[in-house]
C-alpha cells in the first residue's frame, strides 16, 4: 500500500498507535525505557500499525528527540548479538543518510577477526552516533521473535536486556506472531520485560469499516448496497477478521455478483495458495504431519483431534506429538479444547486455512465446503429471511391455496414450491398447536419431495424463513427428527448440532468443532437460546389445510 492507502483504510487500531506515542513522548530521559511488542498472527495488521506509527511520528516534535530505524520485514543475516548491532549501524547510516558512517561499519568490520566479537565496537559507534546527534534511537523492529530465535543464546539475550534496561541509548518496539519463549518463560532474561500488546482480529463493525473504505478508495459504487450486512458477515466469518484475508477475499469478490461469494471463496482460496503453502512447508516435518492429519480428520468429522488418536494415526510417540501440538499452538497454527478435564481436542486455529487445507483433498470434501458457504448464505442474509418471513405470513393462504398453480402447471418449478411453502408452514401449525403430531412428520417429508426439482439451494431459500423462527430448547427435539434425513444432516451440520446442544446441554458439542464450524453453531446457540415461545401462526382454515 501507498501511505495514502494505509491512511485512508486504516481501521480498529488507531488507540494502539496513540499508545505507542504515549510510550515514546513519556521516555525517562536516561535509564528505565519501556520498550514493546506488538503480538498477533501473519496478516492481523502489526506492519500497517508499525508504518502507520513511522508516518505519525515523522515530522513532530518527537523526532527532535528520536532517530527512527526501520527493520525489515525478515532479518535473516542476524544471528548474534554482533549481527543485530552491525545492521542497527547499517540501516541508521542508510535511513539518516549518514553515508560517511558506513566507512565505520566496514572498518569494524575489518578489524574484527571471527573469534572476536566486535558487538561492544558497534555499540559504541550508535552511542557516539547518539551523543553527536542529540537523538536516541527508536528501533521498529519487525518480527523480533525471530531475531532473537536466530541468536538462540540465553547470555546473549542477557546482555541486550541489560543494555536496553540500563542505558536510555534506544527503544525498541518489535512485533511478533505469538508470546515467543524467550518473553514467556520466567527463566528467561525477557521475562516480564517487553510492554506487550495484542493485536486482535478485527470486530465485525470494524471488518465492515475496512471493507467499505477500501471500496471507497477504490471507486466502487454501491458496495454496501450490492452486498449488504449478510454477504459481509460471511466475509468476516471465513476471515475471522483477519485484515490481510478480508482485503485478499475483498479484492477476490470486489467485482464479481454479490451471490458469487462461493466462486469468490474458491479465487480466494487460490489467491491464498502460495501464503499458505509457505505458512505450511516452513514447519518441521513432524508438525506438517500433525497438521495433515487434523485436517484430513476435521473434514471427515468436522472435530478435532485428541492427542493419543493423533499419536495412533501417524506412528508417533505421545509425548512427541504432545510437544509438537504445544509448539504448534504457541505459533497459532492449531487451537486445543480442554473437554472436562479430559484429554484435549486439537483442530486447525484459522476457519479459512482449515477450509484452504481440506479443499486440497478432492471432492468430497468440496461438497461440505459447498454446503457451509451455502448454509451460511442463507443464514446471514437474516435481514432478507426476516422480509420473506413476512411476506410468507401476509400471503399465507395464497401459498396455502396452491390449486390454481398447480393447475396450470403441476410439474414446474413453481408449482412445486407453492406446495413446500404450504406443508411447512402446517409444520409450524402443528408445531404450535400439537407438537406430537404424527403429520408434522409427514408434511415434512411431502414438503422435501420438491428438493430434487426446485433444488437444494432454493428449498433451503424457502425453508429456513418458515423453520428459523421455530428453534428454541423445547422444538429441539422435534426438530431433530425432522432433520435425520441425509443429505440435510450434512448440509445443515452446523443448526442440527445447535440443535443437539440445545437438547443435552452439553458444552463439548461445540468446544470439539473444527474452527469452520464452531464460530457459526455458537452464533445461532446465542441467537436462539433462552428465547420466548415463537409467534404462533395465524390460524389456516378448514379449507386450506385440507390443501
Amino acid at each position: 500500500m501507498t501511505d495514502e492507502e494505509r491512511t485512508e483504510t486504516f481501521v480498529g487500531r488507531e488507540t494502539i498507535v496513540q499508545e505507542l506515542v504515549g510510550i515514546i513522548e513519556h521516555q525517562p530521559e536516561g535509564a528505565g525505557v519501556q520498550h514493546a511488542i506488538l503480538i498477533g498472527p501473519r496478516g492481523i495488521g502489526k506492519t500497517s500499525i508499525l508504518l502507520t506509527l513511522r508516518n505519525k511520528l515523522a515530522g513532530s516534535a518527537v523526532m527532535d528527540k528520536w532517530q527512527m530505524v526501520i527493520f525489515p520485514e525478515e532479518s535473516y543475516g542476524i544471528y548474534d548479538l554482533a549481527d543485530f548491532w552491525i545492521e542497527v549501524l547499517k540501516l541508521l547510516a542508510e535511513q539518516s543518510r549518514y553515508s560517511s558512517f558506513l566507512k565505520s561499519i566496514g572498518k569494524l568490520q575489518k578489524d574484527f577477526s571471527d573469534r572476536d566479537d566486535p558487538a561492544e565496537a558497534a555499540i559504541a559507534l550508535i552511542k557516539d552516533w547518539c551523543a553527536k546527534n542529540k537523538k536516541r534511537l527508536l528501533l521498529f523492529a519487525e518480527n523480533f521473535d525471530m531475531i532473537l530465535s536466530q541468536i538462540h543464546d540465553s547470555r546473549q539475550d542477557a546482555r541486550l536486556r541489560n543494555l536496553l534496561m540500563n542505558d536510555g541509548t534506544l527503544m525498541i518496539i518489535g512485533t511478533g506472531i505469538s508470546f515467543f519463549e524467550q518473553t514467556r518463560s520466567y527463566d528467561k532474561p525477557f521475562y516480564n520485560f517487553f510492554r506487550i500488546i495484542d493485536i486482535d482480529n478485527l470486530s465485525f463493525e470494524q471488518s465492515r469499516s475496512l471493507l467499505l473504505k477500501r471500496a471507497a478508495f477504490d471507486k466502487i459504487e454501491k458496495f454496501e448496497d450490492k452486498f449488504g450486512d449478510g454477504k459481509l458477515r460471511s466475509l468476516q466469518y471465513f476471515t475471522g477478521g483477519n485484515p490481510r484475508l478480508l482485503l485478499m477475499l475483498y479484492h477476490a469478490i470486489a467485482g464479481s455478483p454479490p451471490e458469487e461469494i462461493r466462486l469468490g471463496l474458491e479465487k480466494l482460496l487460490d489467491e491464498v495458495t502460495p501464503y499458505y503453502k509457505n505458512k505450511t512447508e516452513i514447519l518441521p516435518p513432524q508438525q506438517r504431519k500433525i497438521l495433515d492429519h487434523l485436517a484430513r480428520t476435521g473434514a471427515e468429522t468436522r472435530e478435532g483431534v485428541s492427542p493419543t488418536d493423533i499419536a495412533k494415526t501417524t506412528r508417533m510417540k505421545p509425548n512427541i506429538v504432545s510437544s509438537q501440538l504445544k509448539r504448534l499452538s504457541s505459533q497459532g497454527y492449531v487451537r486445543a479444547a480442554n473437554i472436562r478435564g479430559r484429554s484435549s481436542y486439537y483442530s486447525l486455529s484459522e476457519p479459512l486455512y482449515s477450509i484452504w487445507y481440506q479443499m486440497r483433498f478432492g471432492r468430497e470434501t468440496q461438497r461440505h465446503m459447498e454446503w457451509l458457504v451455502n448454509f451460511l448464505k442463507n443464514w446471514y442474509d437474516e435481514p432478507e429471511i426476516n422480509d420473506e418471513l413476512i411476506r410468507i405470513r401476509e400471503e399465507r393462504i395464497k401459498y396455502v391455496k396452491s390449486d390454481e398453480v398447480v393447475a396450470i402447471d403441476p410439474d414446474g418449478k413453481e408449482a412445486w414450491a407453492g406446495r413446500t411453502r404450504a406443508f411447512l408452514l402446517l409444520i409450524t401449525q402443528e408445531i404450535a398447536v400439537s407438537p406430537e403430531s404424527w403429520k408434522m412428520k409427514a408434511h415434512f417429508e411431502e414438503a422435501l419431495k420438491s428438493r430434487p426439482i426446485i433444488g437444494p439451494e432454493a428449498w433451503d431459500k424457502l425453508a429456513l424463513p418458515i423453520l428459523l423462527p421455530l428453534i428454541s430448547s423445547k422444538n429441539a427435539e422435534l426438530l431433530l427428527q425432522l432433520f435425520s434425513v441425509p443429505e440435510l444432516e450434512q448440509e445443515f451440520f452446523p443448526l442440527i448440532r445447535a440443535l443437539e446442544f440445545f437438547k443435552i446441554r452439553d458444552r463439548d458439542l461445540i468446544e470439539k468443532l473444527s474452527p469452520e464450524y464452531q464460530g457459526i453453531v455458537l452464533e445461532i446457540i446465542e441467537k436462539y437460546d433462552n428465547q420466548q415461545k415463537p409467534e404462533e401462526p395465524e390460524t389456516i382454515d378448514d379449507k386450506a389445510s385440507q390443501t
